[in-house]
């Protein structure tokens, strides 16, 4: 005589049956990387390679690769000296504004509309 456990599961037929392998990456959520990972990142890419940005930052190579895995963050110091390396390299527009900028216009001035 069956147990009533196995009763249940022969009703259920999609209790039984195991996902196929080649799924598993759709049933696990992707993590997203954050922005220290991100940015340590392009700057290792803006300096060179990992090795040449742990030289500039002055730091371990395998406390770069733990960032770049998302397994810690770097410190403030080390995270804005990276966001310097990004910015001076031309990753943002320079204060000076663009440069086909159009003249400025004197509000003051005498239109020639009310002429």
């Amino acid at each position: 005589m069956a147990s009533c456990a196995s009763r249940f599961l022969r009703a259920l037929p999609i209790a039984r049956e195991r996902p196929p392998r080649f799924a598993a990456h759709l049933i696990r959520p992707r993590v997203a990387t954050s922005v220290y990972s991100r940015a340590v990142r392009k700057a290792a890419e803006l300096a060179g390679g990992r090795e040449k940005l742990s030289r500039m930052l002055q730091v371990p190579v395998a406390e770069i690769e733990k960032w770049l895995a998302d397994k810690g963050k770097p410190p403030r110091e080390v995270f804005l000296r990276v966001v310097d390396l990004i910015i001076d390299d031309g990753g943002i527009a320079d204060a000076s504004g663009p440069a086909d900028a159009p003249p400025a216009k004197d509000a003051a001035a005498p239109s020639a509309w009310l002429e």
